[in-house]
């Protein structure tokens, strides 16, 4: 009988994390590239922290930050 030795299963990086909440953002407000940049800009000056603590990602703390809570909108004849 050999021994097989399993490799555990890979886990996405904290990166891959900040790429996938982008991409989300992206595809969530297709025509707001304004917004998409500065998610873009406010996620990538988080990296270090993110990079950090894992619990982040576990408290899909990211995609809470990035989602508004209300909008207003209006107009103004």
């Amino acid at each position: 009988m050999t021994n097989v030795t399993m490799n555990p299963p890979e886990r996405k990086s904290q990166t891959d994390y900040i790429t996938t909440v982008i991409e989300q953002v992206v595809r969530k407000n297709p025509s707001e590239p304004e917004f998409h940049q500065a998610v873009k800009e406010v996620l990538e000056s988080l990296r270090p922290a993110i990079e950090q603590n894992p619990d982040y990602r576990k408290f899909r703390i990211l995609e809470r930050i990035t989602e508004p809570e209300r909008t207003v909108m209006f107009r103004v004849p």
